[in-house]
């Protein structure tokens, strides 16, 4: 569309469909005051009232005109040599300001999305536009466990179809169709997750392409109750091939009511070709404070202890709040620790065939992808107290053993533990290592210390 302006003498018409950052350095430019914004895929606005500033938009760079005459390079050739002082080109570096000034925008008018903690820059992007409909038909929510994928996918599907007005972030969550979203029973909400059959013996962990063409079938349907058909994937790195080369062709044609939620904490394995046709949703650690004045708010001043240990994931830290057998478990998981500590190498080797074994390969990799997070923060507290931080610790109730940990493993060693005990939680989440090598690898490179057997 191009910009017109009053035909005279002193104005002419910007074309841009001749030239997509409008000719400035046309000799036979007018002298009149107007102004322009030079961005893609957006109308230039003319002012005959404005003083002149012409601003480019760049990652590089913001160049403005000033001027109350014509510009130099405007002029003819005789009368632009020399400097001038009514026209001055002002180069100003604001590779980053437009995003920044952009950014705050959005964070000031940053509406909170109902049970879900931290994430602001995400939310801003996303909680007004799922208010007014306006939402991509897929979206990829990348991250840690526990971080709020499941919770924040929940709410967006309650807000797309709440039914009280006027429509908030996350949903009302009190209304018929919101409670029904909340315990699954929405007809036009569906979740898809691996089905596993103990009884048959059923060890494939995948999403199945029959699970895939039941969800199309749901989607050719226009939404019973609701404005939208949702579907949540719940973890989509479990789709086999067949499954996620059917997904595909709805992710290329959608339907226009159907909107697709991918959660998953390693995207890495999710097809190039899924994951370009996908708006990516990255969740980031949340920060302690958040977290904290989250868990005062529901469940008072005595939970703020649990901030902590959560290590920036919400999830972990309401789960100790209200679940006195996770804490236990969380008890447990330590005590096993100080156990192997104080071990003989054949204890060892035993502890990890045990838990090699466990037929379940999703479950195996879960249970050791928790006892590497766990004991990995236990292992980073002893490397503090090896420092001598005071109050640096994320359990502070095992002071005593991170100081005697300290006493006897330099903090060199320990730093080179917990750093391999991340990347073997990577290898255990991302790939197909075998379980049983990386549990034996992570015993040998265990320290050793008999006290802790004594005291077990």
């Amino acid at each position: 569309m191009a910009c017109v302006a009053p035909s005279s003498s002193r104005f002419r018409t910007c074309a841009p469909r001749r030239s997509p950052t409008c000719s400035r350095r046309s000799p036979t430019r007018p002298a009149f005051r107007w102004s322009w914004r030079c961005e893609p895929r957006r109308n230039r606005s003319v002012s005959a009232t404005s003083p002149l500033r012409s601003t480019c938009r760049n990652r590089r760079s913001r160049i403005t005109w000033q001027s109350s005459a014509r510009p130099a390079w405007s002029r003819p050739p005789d009368a632009a040599s020399g400097p001038t002082t009514d026209s001055r080109l002002i180069f100003r570096r604001r590779c980053a300001g437009s995003s920044r000034h952009s950014a705050s925008g959005l964070l000031q008018s940053w509406r909170p999305v109902r049970d879900v903690i931290g994430q602001r820059r995400l939310l801003a992007r996303l909680g007004e536009r799922a208010v007014r409909g306006d939402v991509a038909h897929g979206y990829e929510l990348s991250g840690p466990r526990s971080i709020g994928k499941h919770t924040l996918a929940t709410r967006l599907a309650q807000t797309l179809n709440c039914a009280t007005e006027p429509v908030v972030p996350g949903g009302c969550g009190v209304c018929l169709a919101c409670r029904k979203i909340e315990r699954g029973l929405h007809p036009d909400v569906r979740e898809i997750t691996r089905l596993v059959d103990q009884a048959k013996r059923d060890d494939r962990k995948n999403i199945t392409i029959e699970q895939i063409r039941e969800m199309q079938q749901d989607l050719a349907l226009r939404p019973l109750e609701g404005r939208r058909r949702v579907v949540i994937i719940d973890d989509a790195a479990d789709l086999s091939e067949h499954a996620e080369v059917a997904l595909l062709k709805t992710l290329e044609e959608p339907p226009p009511h159907a909107v697709l939620l991918l959660i998953t904490p390693t995207p890495s394995r999710l097809l190039e070709t899924i994951r370009s046709r996908l708006q990516p949703l990255p969740f980031r650690s949340v920060a302690r404070l958040e977290i904290e004045r989250a868990l005062v708010a529901r469940f008072g001043q005595s939970a703020a202890r649990f901030a902590a240990p959560a290590a920036g994931k919400p999830g972990i830290a309401f789960t100790l709040a209200m679940d006195e057998g996770a804490r236990g478990a969380r008890t447990r998981f330590e005590a096993e620790f100080y156990r192997l500590v104080g071990s003989k190498l054949t204890e060892r080797f035993a502890w990890a065939a045990a838990l090699a074994d466990e037929r379940d390969s999703q479950k195996r990799s879960e249970l050791i992808e928790t006892r590497l997070v766990n004991w990995s923060e236990l292992v980073r507290d002893a490397a503090v107290a090896g420092t001598g931080v005071a109050d640096g610790a994320m359990r502070p109730d095992r002071a005593e053993e991170s100081r005697r940990l300290a006493a006897k493993v330099t903090t060199r060693d320990l730093v080179d533990l917990a750093q391999r005990m991340e990347r073997w939680r990577r290898d255990v989440v991302e790939t197909t290592v075998s379980a049983r090598m990386l549990l034996e690898l992570f015993v040998l490179k265990l320290p050793y210390d008999e006290t802790f057997a004594e005291a077990a």
